[in-house]
């Protein structure tokens, strides 16, 4: 009955009979019984959760960011077709999109740093200061 199943992942400090509780490749099938290793699952499953939140929050945020880039480009191009502005009167410049490039590429950058660190933790000697 508390056989382990064989896998490659484990919980760290998890504390099983012999070594840390390992559970399958598929989802988080605990074999062990014990009060430390469910809590240690709660908090991997927990850690799963927040990181699936943040990602689907980022993809709106960034989605709806490009969509109004978007959007804007096409009411500048509009406008300036029909004569209502110059061309050196446009909204959506170089400047702009590389703005919204920049952005998008800080924003993924910290949520991505934010998730590992989260679900790994720091690295050795990486106190910070």
């Amino acid at each position: 009955m508390s056989e382990v199943l064989p896998s490659s992942v484990s919980i760290e400090n998890a504390r099983g009979p012999d070594d840390p509780i390992s559970i399958d490749t598929v989802g988080t099938k605990l074999v062990s019984t014990n009060i430390a290793d469910k809590i240690a699952v709660a908090n991997q499953e927990l850690k799963q959760f927040v990181a699936n939140k943040i990602i689907t929050s980022l993809t709106w945020s960034l989605g709806i960011t490009w969509l109004l880039t978007f959007a804007l480009a096409i009411i500048d191009t509009f406008f300036v077709l029909n004569d209502v502005i110059e061309p050196t009167e446009r909204l959506i410049t170089e400047n702009v999109v590389m703005a919204v490039i920049g952005a998008t590429v800080v924003q993924v950058g910290a949520a991505s740093i934010a998730i590992v660190y989260s679900l790994f933790g720091r690295p050795k000697g990486d106190e910070g200061e």
